[in-house]
């Protein structure tokens, strides 16, 4: 499924997949991409990943993409607010 979430005035670009195994894995991976604009600097990522942890239950699930999320531990000079609300 790919589609915009909309938080106010602010867009989040995901997508959000089944990928169903070979008959050798046991298991579901559910890979989870994300673009987020860097304008964008408010922004709550935790309904998304927490819906996308709900969807996957006990299957694996790999989160991804670009948050635009600005980081000391990236390097960075000092941390985002979008950054804090990610880790």
């Amino acid at each position: 499924m790919k589609r915009p979430i909309k938080q106010g005035h602010m867009t989040t670009h995901y997508t959000f997949a089944d990928i169903i195994p070979s008959k050798q894995r046991k298991g579901n991976l559910f890979p989870l991409n994300v673009y987020s604009n860097p304008k964008h600097i408010r922004q709550n990522f935790r309904s998304h990943l927490h819906q996308a942890s709900t969807s996957a239950i006990s299957s694996a699930l790999e989160i991804g993409g670009d948050f635009n999320a600005r980081h000391t531990a990236s390097g960075y000079v000092r941390d985002t607010s979008k950054s804090r609300n990610l880790l």
